[in-house]
């Protein structure tokens, strides 16, 4: 975690990813594929982009699988990752609290 908070501290300039004891907090703002920015309240996932009618929130749960595996695996160790708000919920932006145990 140490390392982690020092690289953030280095690279990250703005609030998208912040280390704060054994939390992390995510906030999605562009692509992985293309690293481009995203307007406020656009969902990055690929899956909505195609549009299909009826898609509930609950799609947003692949995304925590996605952070949690790709936390656990950075780290090390096992994480819980908690949805605090996307944008198929009616946010502007997808935010995740990562706890590592």
């Amino acid at each position: 975690m140490e390392n982690l908070a020092a690289w953030v501290k280095s690279n990250v300039k703005d609030d998208t990813y912040r280390v704060e004891g054994n939390t992390i907090c995510v906030q999605f703002t562009s692509a992985a594929e293309s690293g481009q920015p995203s307007k406020e309240g656009a969902c990055l996932c690929p899956f909505v982009e195609s549009k299909p009618a009826g898609l509930s929130p609950t799609c947003c749960f692949c995304s925590v699988g996605y952070v949690k595996v790709m936390h656990e695996m950075r780290l090390g160790r096992p994480v819980e990752v908690e949805l605090l708000d996307s944008v198929l919920k009616g946010g502007k932006r997808c935010r995740f609290k990562i706890t590592v145990a």
